[in-house]
């Protein structure tokens, strides 16, 4: 599928944060990089 966009990756990182999913936001988003 596509890549997320910057924005919608910033948000994702961030939701996953705000419930605990991903504590390393750089580990979160890697997969996009």
């Amino acid at each position: 599928y596509e890549p997320l966009s910057d924005t919608e990756r910033q948000r994702a990182v961030e939701d996953a944060e705000s419930e605990g999913i991903f504590p390393l936001s750089d580990k979160a988003v890697s997969p996009w990089r």
